[in-house]
């Protein structure tokens, strides 16, 4: 059984972007769309898949990764398919300014949880905790071998989704919470950018330096 999987995370959105000096900047969504900026880097992405020839490309049910999957088939013969469990993970403070006091709380609460390795911590009832975005994510992973041996798969989806689905990939489907929170924090990609991830039955899941975060193609 193998795989090769492209994972690639959606062009810039208008989140984060400051309009005049008096806007508000708001974190991302779900309808959050692309900028201008993030429409380029998904041209410029999808013209770099196309020296990998993906045979599958699937993306995340949210706006800003559907339009860079739909950009990205424009430049190579794929028909996006949207799979729920790549959207990001799911928080309370998704749409709130970024100065908010909520934010902010959300912001010493999240350092609290990484310093505690605490996969059960939620900040709000309707949040999706660190270990239940690990077994959605490993979910995937295991999905993704099933379904697409011998193929290569495009993943267009979020930075954290991708860190976390990496997790899993690198340490197994039960790490440990403090090994886990560490690499998952070092995992995080670019705008656009692309990681290589490769399986076959001798070695498992495999990722090289170079292949990580590749982003030579944006601007």
């Amino acid at each position: 059984m193998s795989v090769k999987v492209l994972l690639a995370r959606h062009g810039a959105s208008v989140a984060y972007e400051k309009i005049d000096e008096e806007s508000d900047i708001f974190r991302q969504k779900n309808s959050t769309p692309l900028s201008q900026l993030g429409i380029t880097q998904a041209q410029q992405l999808g013209k770099l898949v196309s020296i990998y020839r993906p045979d599958v490309l699937i993306c995340s049910p949210q706006k800003r990764a559907r339009k860079t999957a739909e950009i990205v088939a424009e430049f190579n013969p794929l028909f996006s398919n949207v799979i729920e469990d790549l959207r990001e993970i799911r928080r309370v403070v998704d749409g709130k300014s970024i100065y908010s006091q909520l934010n902010l709380d959300y912001k010493r609460w999240r350092g609290e949880v990484i310093r505690q390795a605490d996969l059960s911590a939620k900040f709000h009832p309707k949040d999706e905790s660190h270990g239940e975005f690990l077994a959605r994510e490993t979910r995937v992973k295991h999905w993704l071998l099933q379904e697409f041996d011998r193929q290569t798969v495009l993943v267009v989806g979020h930075s954290q989704a991708h860190a976390m689905l990496l997790s899993s990939m690198i340490l197994g489907d039960h790490p440990r919470p403090r090994e886990l929170f560490d690499l998952f924090n070092r995992l995080f990609m670019s705008h656009g950018a692309i990681t290589v991830v490769t399986h076959d039955f001798r070695r498992g899941w495999q990722m090289k330096e170079e292949d990580f975060n590749i982003t030579k193609h944006l601007k």
